[in-house]
């Protein structure tokens, strides 16, 4: 005898989902969705905070950099100020002294010149005074004596002076044109044969002058 097979009735299980599980399930999800939004907000605020101080730090390192900046300008300018100060200085030192020695150049020129022009008159101061010299007395000599005084005054104000010719000679102001006896020490001045002149330390002309020269003769007897 064949049997048949027999059939088993499969049972489906069934679980019966008791009032108010789906909403606390749904309720768990929300909560996690919730966490998961808090820590997502969290640490976007973080990273936001993060960059916010890393821009500010940016910031700070930037302004300093900015303010080392500008006062290493400010110091390059001063310094650079500084020297041109000092340059000007120098210039106007230089320019100044520049302008004082032209001065003195001018004003040394200015008397080479008056005393090469008085020193063209002398020969007419001489002969004044050889005309007066060999002019009898009357009102003709009183004339030319007084011609002669005013011509000398005016010279004298441009700073012309009569060369002293008194006690020893100076090469410097004196030229010897005669040496003889005069009972004087050697070199003493006995008379002056025309008179010198000069005009400050420039020397126009040198008194021409006979000085003293005794024999060898009477220097021996003086020296015994």
């Amino acid at each position: 005898m064949h049997r048949k097979p027999s059939r088993v009735k499969s049972r489906a299980v069934v679980r019966q989902v008791k009032p108010g599980e789906f909403l606390y399930q749904d309720l768990v999800i929300k909560l996690a969705e919730e966490q998961d939004s808090n820590k997502t907000e969290k640490n976007a605020e973080k990273k936001e905070q993060t960059r916010q101080q890393q821009s500010k730090e940016e910031n700070a390192g930037n302004s300093a950099g900015q303010k080392e900046n500008e006062s290493s300008q400010k110091q390059t300018q001063e310094e650079n100020q500084e020297d041109e100060k000092e340059k000007f200085l120098r210039l106007a030192a230089e320019f100044d002294n520049y302008k004082k020695r032209m001065v003195k150049e001018l004003a040394a020129t200015k008397e080479l010149g008056k005393a090469e022009l008085v020193r063209k008159l002398l020969p007419t101061l001489d002969e004044f005074e050889l005309a007066i010299d060999a002019m009898p007395e009357g009102e003709a000599r009183k004339g030319i004596e007084l011609i002669y005084t005013n011509f000398m005054d005016v010279l004298k104000g441009e700073g012309l002076n009569t060369i002293e010719a008194k006690g020893q000679f100076d090469p410097y102001k004196h030229e010897i044109v005669m040496v003889k006896d005069g009972g004087e020490k050697d070199g003493t001045i006995l008379e002056v044969v025309r008179k010198g002149y000069r005009m400050g330390e420039i020397i126009l002309r040198p008194a021409s002058v006979i000085v003293s020269k005794r024999q060898e003769g009477k220097n021996e007897a003086n020296g015994k």
